[in-house]
């Protein structure tokens, strides 16, 4: 009996199509964000400064949570989106802390972290709204990257400021837009001491109002390299077996 060998050739499309599979293997790729946390988006009724007002905004994490990234709604007073901008900002995240009139109401003196982050880390977008129906005051949405965040379950409280954590004010005026709707904890604490706050009970402060604010994760990201890799090997292998048969 003569036998003879398996012969096994590629169509072009198929070719076409494992060269797709193998450029995507190599191409790097897009990381996709999720909401971890929403305080609310932005209103269009009112905003604070985080230029010389300390302004913080307590969020609730039900279970441990991971994030990696903010996003925050801000305004100023002058024509352009975000003119004022210095280009500096300074967020913290302090623990929860027993006060008036609930436990957890204000900020503790406890740092759990905190960063600057400046220029092109920060993302500023156009939301093509305005504050109060005014056209100098543009609302811009700005997200910026942080390092990896790993909390408990509890209460903490997130705080923005503009420029470095030691700076004092410019004599600018960048607000951080608040929400507009009902508050989903304790609302915004603020001190008129811009570096070093510790009483929280500057005569802005609201326990009815919440300040505009998202925590972000990029770790649910699009598939890896090696799992792209893995998938058109897959194709090929299928291919042979189909052609064998």
């Amino acid at each position: 009996m003569t036998r003879h060998a398996s012969r096994f050739s590629l169509t072009r499309g198929t070719v076409a199509a494992l060269t797709l599979l193998g450029l995507a293997a190599l191409a790097p790729t897009a990381q996709a964000q999720t909401t971890v946390y929403n305080n609310g988006t932005f209103g269009t009724a009112n905003a604070l400064t985080i230029t010389d007002l300390t302004l913080a905004d307590d969020f609730v994490l039900a279970s441990p949570t991971s994030f990696d990234a903010i996003r925050f709604w801000a305004m100023d007073g002058n024509p352009g989106l975000l003119g004022d901008f210095s280009g500096d900002l300074t967020w913290f995240i302090y623990s929860g802390s027993a006060g008036s009139p609930s436990p957890n109401a204000i900020p503790s003196t406890t740092i759990v972290s905190q960063g600057t982050v400046s220029g092109g880390a920060i993302t500023i977008t156009d939301t093509g709204s305005v504050l109060l129906g005014d056209p100098d005051f543009e609302i811009a949405q700005l997200d910026f990257s942080i390092p990896t965040q790993n909390l408990a379950a509890g209460t903490y409280w997130l705080r923005l400021k503009e420029g470095t954590a030691i700076s004092t004010s410019d004599g600018t005026d960048v607000s951080w837009v608040d929400t507009g709707a009902a508050n989903t904890g304790n609302g915004f604490r603020s001190d008129d001491n811009e570096v070093t706050p510790t009483t929280w009970n500057f005569n802005t402060t609201s326990t009815t109002v919440d300040l505009a604010f998202q925590l972000r994760s990029s770790s649910a990201a699009a598939p890896e390299p090696g799992t792209l890799a893995l998938l058109a090997l897959g194709v090929v292998g299928g291919l042979i077996a189909r052609r064998r048969k």
